[in-house]
């Protein structure tokens, strides 16, 4: 019996260390699927911009047609020369706006509301975040945490170039700080950015938002950079090296 009974025990683990195994194994399967996803859904991004990149390179270096000109028209036997006008577009590098006309000669203005996305640095994910811009100044809270106000201050708006870049910082009510930089539309509607932690070796990270009162946002993916955002940064996102070398997977972006 204590032979019988020790061969059942022995039989019982050998089953509870196939099913542990075969879970690991499930894990790391399912763990390697979505790193895949997430390094092709990196490569296309990057692919996309760099489309975009030489887009707006090529539309800068082609040359400008003249302005045509029309025979003179003969009115009352005066000559008069009559001129057309050649209405050149520029590519809109953020969301499709004409060449810039006397409207862009200030830039856009931050103030008012903004539903904005976060990539949070602890929580590793996308949360959403509303904020309110009054000049150098602001505020921001997450939607989770309605009475968690956190600082803006130091917003500067540069003008020089196109599209209009935004520098801030931030402060949280725990004292942590931070500055970050937007890009903005030319339309004023749209930003897109990152922030980065004082004394903190990982970001940049994504922030990303439109105005409260014109068409919601579409959440971006997690993996999604700003324009200008390097690859190399979300390669070296720890994160993202730590649950590659778990999984096992060889990334060469």
């Amino acid at each position: 019996r204590e032979e019988e009974r020790a061969r059942q025990q022995r039989e019982d683990e050998e089953r509870r260390a196939k099913k542990e195994e075969a879970r690991k194994a499930k894990e790391k399967k399912a763990k390697k699927a979505d790193l895949a996803w997430r390094v092709a859904e990196v490569r296309r991004i990057a692919c996309e911009n760099k489309e975009k990149s030489c887009k707006a390179s090529t539309d800068r270096t082609r040359p400008r047609r003249p302005p045509q000109r029309r025979a003179p028209c003969r009115r009352g036997g005066v000559a008069q020369g009559c001129r057309s006008q050649l209405l050149l577009l520029d590519g809109a590098i953020l969301d499709g706006d004409q060449h810039e006309g006397p409207e862009d000669l200030h830039p856009p203005s931050l103030d008012g509301d903004w539903n904005c996305f976060c990539d949070m640095q602890k929580k590793g994910e996308l949360v959403r975040v509303c904020m309110h811009i009054e000049g150098s100044e602001g505020s921001y809270y997450m939607k989770s945490h309605l009475t968690h106000v956190n600082k803006l201050s130091q917003i500067t708006i540069d003008a020089e170039h196109k599209p209009v870049n935004a520098t801030f910082r931030w402060r949280t009510r725990n004292g942590l700080t931070g500055e970050g930089a937007w890009r903005l539309s030319r339309s004023g509607d749209r930003i897109d950015g990152s922030w980065s932690q004082d004394n903190s070796s990982g970001g940049p990270w994504l922030w990303t938002g439109g105005r409260a009162d014109r068409q919601p946002l579409p959440t971006p993916l997690p993996t999604r950079a700003p324009l200008w955002y390097s690859i190399k940064a979300t390669k070296a996102d720890p994160r993202f090296q730590t649950q590659m070398e778990e999984a096992g997977v060889d990334v060469v972006l």
